[in-house]
């Protein structure tokens, strides 16, 4: 017989194919006494196939090859057909089912069509009843034909798809797909004669049940490694889990005391002590419920309650629990039009204390509210529109915790987005001055908080103890009398998880155990949730269509979606409906006829028994039907229609919605949620043929990608790198594109962050031969500013400064200010600006004012923040030159307090660097500091890792007025090490100055000569560094420090004729601080 897969030829009794183990012929399973007939069949429409765990027992009678040689045909077909006979009453004593006969071969499966709370026992327990009952027929075959028959039995469990499949001849009742049963098959062969043999799936399964002893790895065919098999020999004498577990048991608790805590805490909150507890514990484990049963015990006491629900749809959605809660506050229905929208948030919001002219807008725009003319359009940054946001909601949570004890609750925190983490974190900071108890529940490993409060309580659960176990069966069953056997099974089989508990007992009513009083052995108690749930599933007949059309759609369901995607009638849906929703699968959360899974394991449930092939078919009809008939979800939820587009495989779609999410999100400033949609859409959009379109869209995927990453992540970061370099790529594929430009602006601008200034100046180069062959002012006024910029951070002052003046001669505010809507900053401000420090350095102390007093006015003129933000920052460096002190601090405190508003980390750490600086020379050095030293983190964890060279100047000169020379020098050595590494050498002369400052007053302490060498030495250098880059005033301020350490040594002739020079050489700024100073030197020369 050849083999239909290989067309290896096997003997005509081989029942396998011994090539590639590819079974050869089979007989349809049917009722024992027909099951040798080969009448054609009549067979209803196919059943659903479905998704289980099963485990699979192969029967096989050894030596029936040499048997048939033996004996007659018709002595053969009896033995046979006892065999059958024994076999089949074996296993349908135990729960199973023969799926398919191979003449003297058996496949039975143990979970399907039924599933049983024990399938693996049971498969053993019939394996072990056909060997027991074999020995009974051979001892008949034995009296009456000399003939003994042996069997070997193999079991494995996993999972498959199991169902009808084919029609006519091709027919089968009990198909099954996947590896299972040829495992099952294949291990049988491995089997001592008259053993039960059994996959290390299995014994993993029923270990602690039965004695088993290894027989080692084995090569099985068909299957790619090795695999353990063990030898049951014998079953335990055990009556439960407890007795039959082989390792430590979770240390089980009650309830009690974790309620007796909770109320404890609500105590302390109605007294005005605000507190944050998180309930922690596996799925299943009783969170929920134990939220539930506090609510019960304080439903008396006069509180607000408001619950939010985190969902694995939503994870990347910025404050998804939020915006579900307010929705189903405001009453919102899809089919309400834009004002009603708008009215039912007004009239909501008149329960809190707040501005409502301020908050409409902020809660409008975050429920995709569109606003008429009564309310104007914030001009704010997506940050600061995200930040207002957040205070406002906070707010009022707060008003309300103001007028009675305010109970929030948030449920399944694992799957909570970023936005609303930071929520959480807000008001959790302020929740001990309050009235609000904010409770959360979480599986393990998952905290919330980015900081520790004393007012903030961890309460574990686990398993419950025996008694509790069985008060929970009383609470279910009421007043029906549940016999003591149906209680020590579940107690036994429940692993005292509640969830389990629970869907067990109701299973038991509904199964009518404890009205019948049916056998326990015959009932269905699956031991593990999922098959526990398929079970209950099984018996709710059409409503478990229903169940699973839900699950498509997601744990929060709305009918019209339900009923628009259904193909089923409304009588027959809403009957289902109920049905789901009394048999306590669903709950209903609103009067606008939304439904939730009680669990999110009882969805997953529904979920993950269809096919992958329907599954796919429910989410392409529901896009379908969201696109047609609910096109709100496209604007305001695109992250929703790209997951089930995606789901769909979609992806074109998918890969469209993904985009959107990520565009929205970036909008909003949710970056983190941008990222993960943007990952998406690219994950999808790298799956499809490479096209001059794929690029273009992959090219507006990057570089939206690039813009979210610098918000979390700051220039320097790699994954930006990595992004804009791609962009670049893309550009380079696509060919003439003008975003090409703004591409290498990004990698210019990353570059630069990096402290990579060489390869910075080349994309400058780049950027300005770009600009000049397209003959557009507009980009060779951004090169001329790259370019300057990158001079500057290279000591090339005067080559910079004429880049600057090239680009302020070019700019026009009406033509270049959108600029700034692609770069984040207006490169007219930013050019006045940093080129007054170069006017500066080049000695031109009151033209460097001027630049800098035109920069404020001309972002304060545009009215953009970040460029006002930077403009007053970059005055602040300039009067830092100058010395001076309170004119630093006033500027400094100005960029904090912006930076703060605006929520611009970069420019807030700047901020907090002068500041600190300031103060330090105003007399609180230690404060100053401190203070620098946070503007520092602040500033480097934005990724920057340039100007490091400057802001380490200005600690050590902190330092130094602390008394501190030997702190100063540590950092001044830094300072230098980072200008060797990076070149950035604008300030190099003054750190080699600073440097011999702090030598000179340890050469005070110490009187040493050899010191007194150094301190001229480093005087020296700095002068020749600042004449080399033509950095005047950083020479006069070097000369100064030489010319008083030459007064000390007796060389005033020296002395006076270098500060001479210097002084003379400039013709402006008179009344500056440096020039002043040495004036009065050379008075005392």
């Amino acid at each position: 017989m050849n083999c239909p897969n290989c067309l290896f030829e096997n003997p005509v009794t081989a029942k396998f194919c011994m090539q590639c183990g590819t079974r050869l012929s089979q007989e349809t399973s049917l009722p024992i006494k027909q099951q040798l007939g080969n009448q054609k069949q009549e067979y209803p429409q196919s059943p659903q196939a479905e998704r289980r765990q099963v485990s699979v027992m192969f029967c096989d009678l050894v030596g029936s090859t040499a048997l048939s040689k033996q004996i007659d045909p018709e002595d053969l077909r009896e033995i046979i057909l006892a065999y059958r006979q024994l076999s089949a009453e074996a296993i349908h004593r135990n729960g199973g089912r023969i799926a398919q006969s191979y003449g003297d071969g058996l496949m039975v499966f143990f979970g399907y069509p039924v599933a049983y709370e024990d399938n693996a026992q049971r498969a053993i327990r019939a394996g072990f009843g056909i060997i027991a009952d074999m020995e009974q027929l051979n001892a008949r075959l034995m009296s009456e034909k000399n003939i003994k028959l042996d069997v070997r039995i193999g079991i494995h469990t996993g999972r498959a798809v199991l169902g009808e499949m084919g029609n006519d001849d091709t027919h089968e009742q009990m198909a099954i797909i996947g590896d299972t049963p040829n495992i099952a098959s294949r291990i049988q062969t491995v089997a001592p004669v008259n053993t039960v043999v059994i996959s290390a799936a299995t014994y993993k399964i029923i270990q602690g049940y039965f004695e088993c002893q290894s027989l080692g790895y084995h090569s099985l065919k068909g299957v790619p490694q090795p695999m353990e098999v063990y030898g049951a020999q014998q079953e335990k004498d055990v009556h439960n889990r407890l007795e039959a577990a082989t390792g430590c048991l979770t240390p089980y608790v009650g309830r009690e005391q974790e309620l007796e805590t909770l109320l404890h805490l609500w105590q302390q909150v109605q007294s005005g002590n605000g507190q944050v507890v998180l309930i922690t514990g596996e799925a299943g484990i009783g969170k929920s419920r134990l939220v539930q049963v506090f609510k019960e015990q304080i439903a008396n006491d006069d509180y607000v309650l408001r619950e939010c629900y985190c969902s694995p749809y939503y994870q990347n959605s910025a404050l998804y629990p939020v915006i579900d809660l307010l929705e189903r506050q405001m009453h919102l229905a899809s089919k309400d039009s834009p004002e009603i929208k708008l009215a039912k948030l007004e009239q909501l919001l008149h329960k809190y204390e707040c501005q409502i002219e301020l908050v409409i807008p902020l809660l409008a725009h975050l429920l995709s509210i569109p606003l008429d003319e009564r309310y104007p359009a914030l001009n704010l940054s997506a940050q600061v529109q995200k930040q207002k946001t957040l205070e406002s909601l906070l707010t009022m949570v707060m008003a309300l915790a103001a007028q009675q004890p305010y109970l929030l609750i948030f449920e399944d925190l694992h799957w909570v987005d970023p936005s609303t983490i930071e929520l959480l974190n807000l008001i959790a900071k302020q929740a001990s001055q309050s009235r609000v108890l904010l409770l959360c529940t979480a599986r393990p490993g998952f905290n919330f908080l980015n900081s520790n409060y004393e007012y903030f309580s961890q309460i574990t659960i686990k398993q419950l103890s025996e008694s509790q176990t069985k008060l929970l069966i009383q609470q279910i069953t009421g007043d029906q009398a549940v016999p003591e056997s149906v209680i020590k099974l579940m107690v036994a089989k429940s692993d005292r998880i509640p969830l389990f508990i629970e869907e067990m007992a109701k299973m038991a009513l509904e199964s009518r155990w404890l009205a019948e009083g049916e056998a326990i052995d015959d009932v269905t108690i699956p031991d593990t949730i999922q098959d526990l749930l398929m079970a209950k599933l099984d018996r709710l007949g059409t409503a478990k269509e229903v169940a699973q059309i839900a699950a498509i759609i997601g744990r929060k369901f709305s009918y019209e979606v339900l009923r628009a995607v259904s193909p089923l009638d409304t009588a027959t849906l809403n009957s289902s409906l109920t049905q789901l929703v009394n048999a306590n699968l669903l709950i209903v959360v609103n009067v606008q006829a939304s439904y939730v899974f009680k669990h999110s394991l009882i969805h997953d449930a529904a979920y993950e028994s269809l096919l992958k092939s329907t599954r796919k078919n429910y989410h392409q009809k529901l896009v379908q039907v969201l696109e047609e008939q609910f096109p709100e979800f496209a604007e305001t939820e695109p992250e929703l229609l790209a997951y089930h587009y995606t789901k769909a495989e979609l992806k074109e779609q998918a890969i469209h919605y993904w985009q959107l999410a990520g565009q929205k999100a970036v909008a909003s400033s949710a970056n983190l949620e941008a990222i993960e949609h943007l990952h998406k859409g690219l994950e999808l959009l790298l799956t499809m043929s490479v096209t001059p379109e794929r690029n273009q869209q992959e090219l507006a995927f990057q570089t939206t990608l690039g813009t979210a990453l610098v918000a979390t992540k700051g220039y320097a970061a790699l994954e930006v790198e990595l992004a804009y370099k791609r962009s670049e790529e893309l550009c380079e594929q696509i060919g003439e594109t003008p975003k090409l430009f703004w591409v290498l602006r990004g990698l210019w601008a990353m570059s630069a962050g990096q402290a990579r200034y060489q390869t910075s100046l080349e994309y400058g180069q780049r950027l300005m031969s770009i600009a000049i062959a397209e003959q557009d002012r507009g980009l060779e006024l951004e090169s001329h500013f790259t370019l300057g910029l990158d001079l500057f951070w290279l000591g090339e002052f005067a080559s910079s400064r004429e880049h600057f003046e090239q680009g302020i001669a070019l700019y026009e505010p009406q033509l270049h200010h959108s600029h700034a809507f692609i770069t984040g900053q207006d490169v007219g401000v930013a050019s006045l600006a940093v080129n007054s420090w170069n006017v500066w350095l080049l000695g031109f102390p009151e033209a460097a004012m001027q630049y800098s007093e035109k920069a404020i006015a001309l972002a304060k003129q545009l009215s953009h923040p970040y460029s006002l933000t930077q403009a007053q920052a970059c005055t602040s460096w300039l009067y830092q030159f100058l010395g001076e002190t309170q004119t630093v601090l006033q500027l400094a405190d100005a960029v904090i307090t912006l930076a703060q508003e605006q929520s611009f980390p970069f420019w807030l750490g700047w901020g907090n660097i002068l500041r600190g600086w300031a103060i330090a020379h105003l007399g609180e050095a230690q404060e100053g500091i401190a203070q620098i030293c946070k503007g520092l983190t602040t500033f480097q964890s934005t990724g920057t890792q340039g100007w490091l060279p400057y802001f380490l100047a200005l600690l050590s000169e902190a330092y130094g007025k602390l008394g501190q020379p030997e702190e100063a020098l540590v950092v001044v050595a830094k300072a230098l090490s980072e200008v060797k590494k990076t070149g950035e050498c604008f300030w190099e002369a003054e750190l080699y100055r600073i440097k011999g400052e702090h030598l000179r007053v340890q050469l005070q302490q110490t009187k040493a000569q050899a010191q007194e060498a150094a301190v001229e030495e480093c005087f020296l250098q700095s002068l020749d560094i600042s004449r080399r880059q033509g950095a005047k005033s950083l020479e006069l301020k070097a000369t100064i420090s030489l010319a008083r350490l030459w007064q000390q040594q007796g060389k005033n002739e020296a002395a006076e004729k270098i500060l001479s020079q210097i002084y003379g050489s400039f013709s402006e700024g008179f009344e500056t601080k440096d020039l002043k100073n040495a004036l009065a030197l050379l008075a005392k020369l």
